[in-house]
């Protein structure tokens, strides 16, 4: 099992692309899977997700890195808008976290029943852009989600400067900066596109796990 340690990994703005990795996890795994266009605009998040409180978290940096902590209630969730201008969002449905201190974590583990967190967790997100441009999110603990959710655990990231949404993807990424497609083997993890109201496309998917995860040109 890969174990990815989210605050061990060196964010920065000047940081290369991740190298898309097939063979750490599957060797039978594709390189990458274009992301799909979804129709809709997304200009409201309160519509998509009515019953979570929203937060944006204070902002601290280090270089050009943005670091943001935010604490969920499991039983209630939360929406979270963050990044350094609250750009991005990460929607955390109420009985997706699994408890960290009662659970494995790793690739093998993601679709196994877990026992659900009941009291709250307290997160650090740091974000940054590469020198291409392309928004990279980090999440510590690392904590799974429960894959029987009927409302599962969301990112977004808004790109408004991308004009080709078919060539890029929402990879896991490891501590080594080598990062995989998790859709080439789990199809609701596939990542989508959407029109931004301001510009350039919303690229999301749906999470099993918090990790390192960014947008990646292939």
């Amino acid at each position: 099992a890969v174990v990815v340690s989210s605050l061990a990994l060196g964010a920065c703005a000047d940081s290369t692309s991740p190298t898309l990795n097939s063979g750490y996890i599957t060797s039978a795994a594709a390189v990458a899977s274009p992301a799909v266009l979804d129709g809709i605009t997304l200009q409201d998040f309160k519509l998509l997700y009515p019953k979570l409180s929203t937060q944006v978290p204070a902002v601290k940096t280090r270089g050009d890195t943005t670091i943001q902590t935010f604490t969920v209630n499991p039983k209630s969730g939360k929406l979270i808008y963050f990044g350094k201008s609250s750009g991005h969002t990460i929607a955390i449905p109420a009985n997706t976290l699994c408890d960290p201190s009662k659970n494995a974590y790793g690739p093998t583990e993601w679709m196994k029943p877990c026992i659900l967190a009941s009291s709250s967790i307290s997160f650090e997100v740091r974000t940054w852009n590469d020198a291409g441009g392309q928004p990279h999110a980090e999440f510590a603990p690392n904590v799974r989600f429960n894959p029987t959710a009927t409302d599962p655990v969301r990112i977004y990231f808004a790109d408004n400067d991308l004009q080709n949404f078919s060539r890029v993807v929402i990879p896991f990424c490891n501590g080594s900066n080598h990062c995989v497609d998790e859709s080439t083997t789990d199809a609701a993890l596939t990542t989508y596109a959407a029109p931004h109201p301001k510009g350039g496309y919303w690229i999301y998917r749906t999470l099993r796990h918090f990790s390192g995860y960014n947008v990646t040109a292939f």
